[in-house]
């Protein structure tokens, strides 16, 4: 069971930090990069190269015409209201 005393407001603070800290880290990275630049963090193992995706996971859509963006944006808001309601009328415990 959840702890009680961790309230909603923390949460929103969390989430409040995760996306400032992903805002940060992207406007690092375009900044201190250029096109596919890589930093290498741990030799043969793991590198950051900054490149861009115009499409969804592994540029699927990559080549449509700017439609899918706003496909993408439409189901991003249609879930978002259905989670909305479903926690409106789950209520409290």
């Amino acid at each position: 069971m959840p702890n009680a005393s961790f309230g909603r407001l923390a949460w929103l603070w969390l989430s409040v930090l995760v996306l400032v800290i992903d805002q940060a880290s992207k406007y690092y990275f375009e900044n201190a990069l250029s096109l596919y630049q890589q930093i290498i963090v741990i030799p043969d193992l793991f590198s950051w190269t900054l490149a861009y995706n115009t499409g969804a996971a592994f540029s699927f859509l990559a080549d449509g015409a700017g439609w899918q963006r706003w496909l993408f944006a439409l189901i991003a808001v249609v879930v978002s209201a259905v989670l909305v309601v479903w926690l409106k009328r789950l209520g409290r415990d």
